[in-house]
């Protein structure tokens, strides 16, 4: 029989991009499992989406923009032991973010 690990944690937010290399976002009180970004999309703007899981490799996350769907590398880059860390267009200069975070 196989164990089976309980990672209790839900945790739902919203950070403001600084346009930094990278930026952590911390304090969830656990490790992500799965975590999903979106952009607050203003006038005609398309909203960025951005998901990544613990099995996804290294910095890889899922990218949707404008009805593309790429595996793209650089913007949700870590899920890490108390939340995630992003970059590039995850990281926008002034760009309020959403985001969803299981554990």
């Amino acid at each position: 029989m196989s164990k089976q690990e309980f990672h209790p944690g839900i945790k739902t937010g919203q950070y403001t991009g600084d346009g930094q290399t990278s930026k952590a976002i911390t304090g969830l009180g656990f490790q992500p499992r799965f975590v999903k970004i979106w952009t607050h999309a203003t006038g005609d703007a398309n909203a960025w989406v951005f998901e990544k899981t613990e099995d996804f490799a290294a910095d890889r996350s899922v990218t949707h923009y404008q009805g593309y769907h790429l595996n793209r590398a650089s913007r949700l880059k870590s899920l890490d032991a108390d939340g995630f860390t992003v970059a590039g267009e995850a990281n926008t200069t002034d760009q309020v973010y959403d985001y969803i975070a299981i554990g």
